[in-house]
């Protein structure tokens, strides 16, 4: 049995903060980030509820990110990427390095509401102290014992997976013709063509797996 804990944190130096107060009444979900340090760190980001163009002004405005930079567009939220400049972290190390697996980071004029699943209440604590130390508003929304969050949150799939796949998704990747080719998919996210090729492959399988087969036939 794990935890199930959804938190929502605020400070002025938060990924972010300037943009969220800017656009208020938009909504930030974080995709995918890459690894390293805030100078090397790239982060997408699903925006709605905003026109992409006053996104990106207000990106570019907010002193938590640098080079941002508009991935894809459609009718109702665009994709952005941006590098991360502040030192504060949303999630921070210490709590994943303990067991905490992050299930949603979404973003508005109130600050960021985290989900996570936690594999040890020592995460927990780790999560807590960390936004204590760094003067981080913090309110615990919900904490709950759970036996197992794979259908309902992830479906199997790992977070690179997860994340290969809805950025596919979103730039047109599966639709007819394509809007992106493995090869553009591989520039954004920072991997070779091998790499987004596999995690897609393996993703799919795994969604046909814990969806589709029941054993049946």
């Amino acid at each position: 049995m794990t935890l199930i804990a959804e938190v929502r944190v605020a400070h002025p130096d938060l990924f972010l903060s300037d943009a969220l107060e800017a656009l208020d009444g938009a909504t930030f979900d974080v995709e995918y980030q890459t690894m390293g340090s805030p100078d090397e760190r790239l982060v997408f980001v699903r925006v709605s509820g905003a026109a992409h163009d006053a996104v990106l002004a207000a990106l570019e405005r907010d002193h938590t990110v640098a080079d941002p930079r508009l991935v894809a567009m459609f009718a109702d939220h665009a994709i952005f990427r941006v590098r991360t400049t502040t030192d504060l972290e949303i999630v921070p190390r210490e709590a994943t390095a303990l067991g905490a697996r992050v299930l949603m980071v979404r973003g508005d004029g109130d600050g960021w509401r985290v989900r996570l699943h936690l594999l040890t209440r020592d995460a927990f604590d780790a999560y807590r102290a960390y936004c204590q130390a760094a003067e981080i508003a913090y309110q615990v929304r919900e904490l709950s014992h759970v036996d197992d969050v794979r259908e309902e949150y992830a479906f199997g799939l790992t977070e690179r997976q997860r994340t290969t796949l809805l950025l596919a998704h979103d730039a047109g990747y599966y639709r007819i013709p394509r809007n992106i080719s493995q090869d553009e998919l591989a520039a954004e996210l920072g991997v070779s063509k091998s790499a987004v090729s596999q995690r897609l492959r393996r993703a799919v399988a795994v969604l046909i797996e814990n969806t589709l087969v029941t054993g049946d036939y």
